[in-house]
Parts: C-alpha cells; structure tokens; sequence
C-alpha cells in the first residue's frame, strides 16, 4: 500500500466494473511524503479504513483530521483518527464504562474486548494492551476538549495504537499486516 496524495478518477463508467480513469497529483499535501513517521502511521490508518468504511463512503470530517497531520502532533493525532474511525464505524467500544459489569468508576484494563475495571480484569484473568496512562488516553478520547490537551509520548503512543489496532483487527476478523511494521519502526 502506498500513500500518494492527490485525487484519483476511480468509478463504473458504463459497466459493472470499477475503473480507474485517471490521477491527479495534488502536491499541497507532498509534505507528508517527506516525513516516514507520518507515512507509516497513515499506512494503518488507511488498513483500518479499508477494513470498516464502505467503498465511496464520503466522511468530510475524516478527511479534516487527515489533513490535520502534521510533524508536531502525529503521535497524538493517529490513535484519534483510529478512534474516529471505530466510532463512526459504530464499532468502537463503550469508553465510559467497564464491558463486563458496566461500572463507570475506574476503567483501566484496555483489552481485545473493551475496557474493564481492575476488579473485573483480575477476575476474568485479563491482561491489557497498555498501562493506566495510556488507557486514561483511549478513555479520553471520547472528550475531544481534554484529548486537545493530552501529550502523547512514544511509549503511550505504541500502546495506545497496538491496543486500538489489536482491536479494529477483531472487529474486521482479519490481522493488519502493517500494525507489526509500526510497531517495530516507530
């Protein structure tokens, strides 16, 4: 998979068939093509798209949040957009609350299947992507005022995606066969 930006002529024209007519290179956006730390996050952002959007499905806001990488804030801004993702998808798990018996107290354990209590992870023997700091980001995206002021380090950053893509891949019941690359690169 590659990531060229521009605008690609891709549609039935006469047939049943998907065509591709034509591509316009628009080099606005050539500034992501000089920053690998940026291709590489928006190759498994593009995977889980594909995975959860339907083919032409239009999403403007999507596209707002594409366009709103950059070298300052990639690692805070592709976790969201995977959030994003999932939720406009309506797969995203409940944020407020624990999956197993629903308590909005504190939900810690980021797992497979959603966010759990302590009390409830430790009795389902369940073992989490990430530590309490990077499940209180996952927890906080569902408040975009207070994830706007959120620092994102690497460290966060890697369990935070490994945790939401672990779980996009469940959900489409297929692996992501870039999330091992992003991982061992960034």
């Amino acid at each position: 998979m590659c990531y060229m930006p521009g605008m690609l002529d891709f549609s039935k024209k006469d047939s049943d068939l998907s065509k591709f007519y034509s591509f316009y290179n628009n080099t606005a956006y050539y500034h992501y093509l000089n920053n690998h730390e940026i291709v590489m996050r928006m190759h498994l952002v593009f995977e889980i798209l594909d995975g959860l959007y339907e083919p032409e499905m239009a999403d403007r806001k999507l596209f707002d949040l594409l366009l709103k990488y950059d070298d300052e804030n990639y690692r805070r801004i592709t976790p969201y957009i995977i959030y994003f993702i999932l939720k406009r998808s309506g797969v995203m798990f409940d944020l407020a609350a624990c999956e197993n018996c629903g308590t909005t107290d504190e939900t810690h354990t980021v797992a497979e299947k959603g966010l759990y209590c302590d009390t409830c992870a430790s009795q389902l023997d369940i073992s989490g992507f990430c530590d309490k700091e990077s499940a209180y980001i996952i927890k906080s995206m569902s408040n975009s005022a207070l994830y706007r002021n959120i620092t994102v380090n690497r460290k966060q950053e890697l369990q935070v995606l490994k945790a939401l893509a672990e779980y996009s891949a469940q959900v489409m019941e297929k692996p992501l066969k870039s999330l091992k690359t992003v991982l061992s690169i960034i």
